[in-house]
């Protein structure tokens, strides 16, 4: 049981994370799923931060809001 506290406590305090687009619905706003998962959560994307479905992206956790920080190469 410990064990799984333990991983939970880990996961909730996760500041960082990568993904994969799902949809891009605006300039500032996608759907990602995070490496590891199978549902796409709504996130928040960076100005200079250029996605599309397909691409990989690099996540940080600004208090409750995932925010897409940068893209791993140009989309697919």
């Amino acid at each position: 049981m410990r064990l799984i506290d333990a991983r939970i406590r880990a996961a909730r305090d996760r500041q960082t994370a990568v993904g994969t687009v799902q949809a891009s619905l605006s300039a500032s706003r996608a759907t990602v799923t995070f490496d590891g998962s199978a549902l796409a959560v709504p996130v928040k994307v960076l100005a200079h931060a250029s996605v599309q479905a397909g691409s990989r992206v690099a996540l940080t956790r600004y208090g409750s809001e995932w925010v897409v920080v940068g893209a791993f190469g140009p989309p697919p």
